[in-house]
C-alpha cells in the first residue's frame, strides 16, 4: 500500500508518497487566446445632454449699455449623439499600448430667454424688445487620444487614456 499527497506552491507541483521520494514537475504556463494587437473600427450612437451656463455682459460697459445689468444663462443643451471610432492596439506582454480617434456629428443644442431685461437698479428695460434669448448648440465633435493598460486576465483590458478634443461650439444672443 503506497499513500500520496499533490500540492502546489507557486506554480510548481509536487508529488510525494509515503516512501520518502518527491517528484517535481513544472505547470504549463498559461495560454491566452486574446490579443488586443490590431486594428479596431467602430460605430456609436445616443443621446447627450449637458449644462451649459452663458454669461451676457453688456459692452463696452453696463452703464454705457442702456443701464443692463449682467445676466448669466443656462441654455441647456440635450440631442441625438453619432458618429464613428478607429483605433489600433499593440500588446506586448501585458501591456497595451494603444492610439484612437472618433468623430460624431450632433443635434445638441439649448437656448434660454430672459424676459424683461433687469437694468443695473434692479428694474425692468421700459419699451420694445424687452426680452433677450441666448443659444449654443454643437454641430460635430471628435478626439484624438492615446492610450496605456494592462491585462490582468486574458479578457480583461484596464487602460488609462488622454488626448485632444475639438467640437463645432456656436454661441448667439438675440434681443427683439
Amino acid at each position: 500500500l503506497i499513500l500520496s499527497t499533490i500540492f502546489t506552491l507557486g506554480g510548481l507541483a509536487y508529488a510525494g508518497s509515503d516512501s520518502k521520494e518527491m517528484k517535481q514537475t513544472v505547470a504549463p504556463a498559461p495560454t491566452c487566446p486574446i490579443n488586443w494587437t490590431g486594428f479596431y473600427l467602430g460605430a456609436h450612437a445616443g443621446y447627450g445632454w449637458g449644462m451649459g451656463d452663458m454669461s451676457v455682459d453688456p459692452l463696452p460697459s453696463a452703464a454705457a449699455f442702456v443701464n443692463l445689468a449682467p445676466t448669466t444663462f443656462d441654455p441647456d443643451m440635450d440631442g441625438f449623439v453619432g458618429g464613428v471610432q478607429l483605433g489600433y492596439n499593440h500588446q506586448s506582454g501585458i501591456w497595451v499600448f494603444g492610439l484612437e480617434t472618433d468623430f460624431s456629428g450632433t443635434t445638441l443644442d439649448g437656448s434660454s430667454t430672459l424676459s424683461p431685461i433687469i437694468q443695473n437698479n434692479g428694474t425692468p428695460f421700459p419699451g420694445a424688445g424687452n426680452h433677450v434669448t441666448v443659444s449654443q448648440d454643437i454641430d460635430w465633435m471628435g478626439t484624438v487620444r492615446g492610450r496605456i493598460g494592462f491585462t490582468p486576465t486574458c479578457r480583461l483590458l484596464l487602460y488609462a487614456t488622454g488626448g485632444l478634443a475639438y467640437a463645432d461650439v456656436n454661441f448667439s444672443g438675440d434681443t427683439e
